[in-house]
């Protein structure tokens, strides 16, 4: 009895940290906001997550109070509009249409890991807190990347990144007397773009290499989209289609398409699969498969078991099939899926890392002696 009582408590006061959230992000939310916050609550209420959401806007009201720099989001996790509201995410995931459940199944109801980039330095003010609330143990090291932590379901990583962007913060306050907010600088200025668009990144976040910098050239990104394309296709496995993806882009060449029903879910990738999220919408759309089914098919494709490919390859041309897909095309579209759903990235990822990266660039931009300045102390 007190043990449902107390979800029903912690239900009750999530949602109204959710709602108190809406109104700071969006003033007055209007009934599509609050009918996705609505079904996201039900769905993390299934999967026992109302916990980690509590903690984590501990988390974030402590950060915010001792001034540490949280990240925009990582993994999946900006496919959420119950963490863009609560502050553990910075990444609208209405304005960038990211999904739900691309975070969180609704029918599998696998809550995931939480992932929290802080500003490096700074990890352990934020761990020492839970510790202090929640007693010894409740914390522990688990890996290291630059300095990873644990506490139960969430994860903790410190960039260098978020201390570059901290620094710049508190010396252009104190040289200035200007009182920066990253978090509410324009994400469309043209000078930043131009300047990414230069090559003259070898000191920015994600921008850094050289082939990375010879792609932007070629590239010219003008969006936070364009941003995470770049993101997205500059790995290994995807990298081999960049050519053509280019082409493409500047219209030198026309956008192909298996099949009519891909047009909206490959057209900002101009035709290619480069998102985890494309290959679900493709097998749900396409195929009629679940997300549950979906979320199956990216795990058998990316371990490249052949048996599990050749039971997920007769499922989804039956399923296309009976959605009216020719059995070859729907063949056609099974092949590349093969070929690339083990290489894609989540979205909300690269949505995120994109505009990370764009407020690193701003700063070196607008404050160039702060940005040198950070890197002459390293």
């Amino acid at each position: 009895m007190n043990e449902a009582f107390y979800k029903i408590k912690s239900n009750v006061r999530l949602k109204e940290l959710c709602l108190k959230g809406l109104k700071q992000r969006y003033g007055t939310a209007n009934k599509a906001i609050k009918n996705r916050l609505k079904y996201e609550l039900e769905v993390i209420r299934k999967a026992n997550g109302e916990e980690c959401l509590l903690l984590l806007t501990e988390i974030v009201s402590f950060a915010k109070k001792e001034r540490i720099l949280l990240g925009p989001g990582r993994s999946t996790n900006a496919g959420s509009l119950a963490l863009y509201a609560i502050g553990a995410t910075k990444v609208d995931p209405l304005r960038f249409g990211l999904f739900f459940e691309s975070f969180l199944n609704p029918e599998t109801l696998k809550f995931p890991l939480v992932t929290l980039d802080v500003e490096a330095g700074q990890e352990d003010k934020i761990l020492n807190n839970i510790e202090y609330k929640y007693g010894k143990g409740k914390v522990f090291i688990a890996a290291t990347y630059d300095k990873t932590k644990y506490s139960p379901k969430i994860i903790y990583i410190g960039l260098k990144v978020l201390a570059l962007i901290a620094q710049i913060i508190k010396e252009v306050k104190k040289s200035k007397g200007i009182e920066l907010s990253i978090d509410n600088i324009p994400l469309t200025d043209k000078k930043v773009y131009n300047l990414i668009s230069s090559g003259d990144t070898e000191d920015v976040f994600q921008f850094t290499g050289v082939g990375m910098r010879k792609l932007l050239l070629k590239l010219q990104p003008k969006t936070i989209e364009d941003l995470s394309l770049a993101i997205c296709f500059y790995r290994p496995g995807v990298m081999e289609v960049l050519p053509k993806l280019l082409k493409r882009r500047n219209g030198t060449v026309p956008i192909k398409y298996l099949h009519p029903k891909l047009e909206p879910i490959l057209k900002g990738t101009y035709g290619f699969i480069g998102y985890r999220e494309q290959v679900l919408q493709i097998a749900v759309q396409l195929a009629g498969f679940t997300l549950a089914q979906a979320d199956e098919l990216v795990t058998g494709l990316s371990k490249k078991n052949p048996e599990v490919i050749k039971k997920q390859k007769c499922l989804f041309v039956c399923g296309a099939s009976l959605k009216g897909v020719k059995e070859k095309t729907a063949e056609r579209i099974f092949k590349e899926l093969e070929l690339y759903t083990g290489y894609t990235s989540n979205r909300a990822h690269s949505i995120s890392w994109a505009i990370l990266a764009y407020q690193a660039a701003y700063l070196k931009k607008y404050y160039l002696e702060e940005y040198k300045s950070f890197y002459k102390g390293q």
